[in-house]
C-alpha cells in the first residue's frame, strides 16, 4: 500500500511532515479521507488536510485493552473505522461532519 505524506499539525511548534496510510471513512452520504500513521507505540487517526489528530487507535485483545502499536496495519485500519464509528455515534453525526468541514476552512 502506497503511503500519502501530510504535515503532521503540533501544539506549539512547526508542523512535521509524516508518511501515512490513507483510509477512507464513509458515513452516510458522505466519505472523509483520513490519514492512519504510527506514533511511538500507539496508531493515529490524522486529518491530512489540517494534520491535526482526530483520534487514537484503541485496540483490545479478549477484551483486555492493549497499546495499539502491537497491531498490523490491517488491524489498525480495522481498529480506526470502528473507533471513527464510534466517535460519530457519540457525536452525531452533524457535529463531527461541521468540526472536520471548519477544520479544512481554517
Amino acid at each position: 500500500m502506497k503511503k500519502l505524506e501530510f504535515n503532521m499539525s503540533v501544539h506549539g511548534s512547526d508542523p512535521i511532515p509524516t508518511k501515512a496510510y490513507p483510509i477512507v471513512f464513509t458515513r452516510q452520504d458522505r466519505a472523509w479521507r483520513f490519514a492512519l500513521h504510527k506514533s511511538g507505540r500507539e496508531w493515529i487517526v490524522s486529518d491530512p488536510v489540517s494534520g491535526k489528530r482526530v483520534c487514537r487507535v484503541s485496540a483490545t485483545y479478549k477484551g483486555v485493552p492493549v497499546a495499539s502499536g502491537t497491531l498490523t496495519i490491517k488491524q489498525a485500519m480495522q481498529a480506526s473505522l470502528i473507533d471513527l464509528d464510534a466517535i460519530v455515534d457519540r457525536m452525531g453525526f452533524d457535529t463531527f461532519a461541521a468540526v472536520l468541514d471548519r477544520q479544512v476552512t481554517a
